[in-house]
């Protein structure tokens, strides 16, 4: 009888004999939650009786693990159930897995379709090893201490970044103050602030006197500047010097300062001079800003009266 009906199916349907095992597959359900346990049914349809080999318990597919398989064979079709314990993180399928057949010279492998499904993950923890048969389970361990951590790490971050907000603005704020205090000052107090800062230089350290004329050469420049609204801060002494004949300067002044600019240039490139010159050049510019300075002061005295 059995002959026969074989016959049957190949005059019919000779793929179905000559054929790889034709697949069929599906679950048990798809609404899962972290934890639940469910069944993925392969139907295997062949007419060889072939023998099937496939993954061993506690296999892991993913976010799914294998907890056992059940064969059933009635000579045209092999049913798989393979029992399944969803730990859900990130995935919403069971991916596709190999299952090998061979019936003496015929050998090959099939691979399961990539199922989907519809989970909720409640937690990122296994569940307990209380697995039930198609039932979510019972209950899931949730590990108090790591929330605790977690809660306590959050508030360590949040007082940081108060501890980090407050700091910067304390620091603008003190920043500010220091602007605002400049701003109330004089260019004559800002400036002879900056002579007081002045270090005289040792006349056998070269490298100390070149950095004393192009601090001084500095402050007088930042006093024409802010005393008479120049900008000669990157002028060459030439373009310098051609400039404080444009403004209400006096020409023995304006000479003297040329002599001093051209003098200060080589020094800074030779560091060659006296002591005793360095002490004069200090006091030519500290005369030189009390003097206009001075003047200044009389003009606005005498517009106010």
């Amino acid at each position: 009888m059995k002959d026969i009906k074989k016959l049957f199916l190949f005059l019919l349907f000779p793929f179905v004999i000559l054929a790889r095992p034709v697949m069929y597959s599906n679950l048990s359900k798809t609404a899962l939650h972290t934890g639940d346990t469910l069944t993925l049914k392969v139907m295997l349809k062949d007419t060889l009786k072939l023998k099937y080999f496939y993954p061993v318990k506690d296999t892991s597919l993913g976010d799914f693990v294998l907890l056992g398989a059940k064969e059933i064979n009635d000579g045209n079709e092999t049913d798989i159930d393979f029992k399944l314990l969803f730990k859900g993180v990130d995935k919403d399928s069971i991916p596709s897995f190999n299952i090998l057949y061979a019936k003496d010279s015929v050998q090959d492998t099939l691979s399961t379709p990539v199922v989907y499904t519809d989970y909720i993950s409640l937690v990122k923890h296994d569940s307990t090893n209380s697995i039930k048969n198609d039932e979510p389970q019972a209950k899931i361990k949730h590990n108090l201490l790591f929330y605790a951590v977690m809660f306590l790490f959050l508030i360590l971050v949040v007082i940081l970044i108060i501890f980090v907000i407050y700091y910067i603005k304390k620091k603008l704020k003190k920043t500010a103050g220091v602007v605002e205090k400049d701003k109330e000052k004089s260019v004559k107090e800002i400036v002879l602030e900056m002579l007081g800062k002045l270090t005289m230089p040792e006349i056998s350290d070269e490298d100390a006197i070149k950095e004393f004329y192009y601090k001084l050469s500095y402050i007088l420049r930042y006093f024409i500047d802010g005393n008479f609204g120049t900008n000669t801060k990157d002028m060459t002494s030439s373009e310098f010097i051609k400039t404080l004949r444009k403004i209400n300067i006096d020409k023995e002044d304006i000479s003297k300062i040329r002599d001093n600019i051209y003098r200060f240039d080589m020094i800074k490139y030779a560091a060659d001079t006296r002591k005793g010159k360095i002490e004069s050049d200090l006091n030519f510019v500290r005369a030189f800003i009390e003097k206009y300075f001075i003047e200044e002061k009389e003009n606005d005295e005498s517009s106010s009266k």
